[in-house]
C-alpha cells in the first residue's frame, strides 16, 4: 500500500511538468536516420554491382578462351591464316595463304579431293572465310549467280558436289556492281519535256539618238503571245541543290502597229525593189512587192526610189494592218535549282543563264503568224545571252512520273540589234508558264 501510495503521490505532484524536446533535436534525429538508411542502401547496391561485374568478366574470359581455342583448331583457318617460315615444314608452302590462293587451289579437281579428305566431320562454316559471301548479296543479283553457299545444298555432307566460284559467276558479280554504280548516278537524274505559252515584249535600255529618235516606238509597238518547247535534264547535286540544262525552241517578238498594207486589185507587182519598215529591232525588209505599205502614224516606211502613179494608189485596196516580228531561237540553258519545300509537292527556286542562237527572224502581215512570211528583220545578232529565273513545282502523278509547273521569266543581257542602226538599245524579255512532265530515275 505504501509503494502504491508513493507512486500515486509522485504522479499527482509531477503532473503538468512534462517538457517537450526542441524541434531541432527531432530534425537531427530524422537526418541521422535518413543517412543511415541511405548508406545501407548504397552498400547493398555496391555489393550487387560488384558481384555482377565479377560474373560478367569471368564469363567473358571463359568464352574468349574457348572461342580462341576452337578458332585455332579450325583446319581451314589454319590454312588461311598467315604463318611464319619457322613453323612451316619444307613442303613448298608459301609464307602466307590467302583466300584467293585457296580458291585457286580449290579450282583443281585433285586439290579438292585432297582437301576434302583432310577435313573433319562435319564441315565447318566455310562462308565466313571467303572474301565474298554470296549469301550476303542484296536482291537484284542476276539469276545466273547462285544465292547460296559455295557448297552443295547439303553443306554438312562431304559427299555433296563442291561448287567453286565459276568465271561466269564472277563476271555476273562485276556486272552487278558496275550496274549499281551507274544506278547511283542515274538515280539523281530527271528527264522531262515542257511546253509554254509566253508573253513577249522588249524594254529600252536607252532611246535612239540618231535619225530615228523622233519615232515613238513605245507607243507604236506592243507585246505578242508566242510559245516555247523543249527537253530538260536535271541532275541532283545534293538534297537541296540541282542543276538543269536542256535544248529549247523559243519564239519571241512584237507587234508593229500603224503599218497599212494595200494590194493591187489584180495582184500585180507594184515595185521592183523591196520596201523597208523601221522598227525598234531594226529594219524590216519586205519581200512582198505586190503590196504597198504605208505608215499612218509616223515615217517608218522607206519607199523605194521608184515612182508610183497616184492613180494606181487610188486603185489599191486595203488588205491588212500591222506587222508581226517573230524571232526564233535555239537555246541551251544552265539553271541552278534550290529546293524550298520537299514533302509531297516539291517547290524549287531556279535561276541561271541561257545561250541563244538565232534561227529565224521572219515578219508576218497582220497579227497572225500562221501564214507565209512577207519579209525578214535585218541587222540582228546571231548569238545572244539572257538570264532566266522563276519557280519550279513538281507534283507526283505516278511512281516516278511528275507534273511540272514552272513560272519563268527571261531577259536578254545584250541588245539583239547590232550597233550603228540608230534605233536605240532594246532588250527582249518574256514571261511564261512552262508545263510538262518529267521522269525521275
Amino acid at each position: 500500500m505504501d509503494n502504491q501510495y508513493i507512486d500515486n503521490r509522485f504522479k499527482e505532484e509531477l503532473q503538468g511538468l512534462e517538457v517537450n524536446p526542441p524541434v531541432e533535436t527531432w530534425l537531427d534525429i530524422s537526418d541521422a536516420l535518413d543517412k543511415s538508411t541511405l548508406a545501407g542502401r548504397n552498400y547493398v547496391v555496391m555489393r550487387a554491382a560488384a558481384a555482377i561485374a565479377v560474373f560478367v568478366v569471368a564469363a567473358f574470359s571463359l568464352w574468349m578462351i574457348l572461342f580462341e581455342q576452337s578458332f585455332q583448331d579450325d583446319p581451314i583457318v589454319q590454312q588461311a591464316a598467315p604463318v611464319s617460315m619457322d613453323a612451316v615444314p619444307s613442303t613448298g608452302i608459301p609464307q602466307t595463304v590467302n583466300s584467293e590462293m585457296l580458291l585457286a587451289d580449290l579450282s583443281q579437281p585433285a586439290a579438292i579431293g585432297n582437301y576434302q579428305a583432310n577435313l573433319p566431320q562435319p564441315l565447318p562454316v566455310f562462308n565466313s572465310v571467303l572474301p565474298h559471301n554470296i549469301q550476303s548479296f542484296p536482291p537484284g543479283v542476276p539469276n545466273s549467280l547462285p544465292r547460296r553457299s559455295l557448297t552443295s545444298p547439303d553443306s554438312h555432307n562431304l559427299s555433296g558436289n563442291f561448287q567453286p566460284l565459276t568465271d561466269n559467276a564472277v563476271s555476273d558479280v562485276q556486272m552487278y556492281l558496275k550496274s549499281e554504280e551507274n544506278k547511283s548516278f542515274f538515280s539523281n537524274l530527271n528527264l522531262g519535256a515542257h511546253f509554254a505559252l509566253q508573253y513577249n515584249y522588249r524594254a529600252f535600255a536607252n532611246q535612239s539618238t540618231g535619225s530615228y529618235r523622233s519615232i515613238p516606238f513605245n507607243s507604236l509597238e506592243s507585246q505578242i503571245y508566242t510559245f516555247s518547247a523543249g527537253l530538260n535534264a536535271t541532275l541532283a547535286l545534293s538534297s537541296t541543290w540541282a542543276i538543269q540544262t536542256g535544248l529549247h525552241l523559243n519564239n519571241m517578238g512584237q507587234f508593229v502597229e500603224g503599218i497599212l498594207a494595200y494590194q493591187h486589185p489584180e495582184h500585180k507587182s507594184l515595185y521592183n525593189q523591196n520596201q523597208i519598215v523601221v522598227t525598234s529591232f531594226g529594219g524590216v525588209t519586205v519581200y512582198d512587192n505586190s503590196h504597198h505599205f504605208s505608215d499612218q502614224s509616223s515615217h517608218r516606211v522607206l519607199d523605194p526610189d521608184e515612182y508610183l502613179d497616184p492613180k494606181i494608189l487610188d486603185a489599191l485596196k486595203k488588205t491588212d494592218e500591222g506587222l508581226t516580228q517573230v524571232f526564233q531561237f535555239l537555246e541551251i540553258p544552265v539553271v541552278f535549282r534550290y529546293k524550298l519545300i520537299g514533302h509531297h509537292v516539291d517547290l524549287h527556286l531556279k535561276g541561271g543563264m541561257t545561250a541563244s542562237y538565232l534561227l529565224n527572224r521572219d515578219v508576218y502581215m497582220g497579227s497572225s503568224i500562221f501564214q507565209s512570211p512577207i519579209g525578214q528583220t535585218q541587222g540582228l545578232r546571231q548569238f545572244n545571252f539572257s538570264v532566266t529565273g522563276g519557280f519550279a513545282m513538281q507534283v507526283p502523278i505516278g511512281s516516278r512520273l511528275y507534273l511540272n509547273l514552272e513560272p519563268t521569266a527571261q531577259l536578254f543581257l545584250n541588245p539583239m540589234v547590232q550597233d550603228g542602226l540608230n534605233t536605240g538599245t532594246v532588250l527582249p524579255y518574256s514571261f511564261s508558264l512552262q508545263t510538262g512532265v518529267s521522269y525521275r530515275f
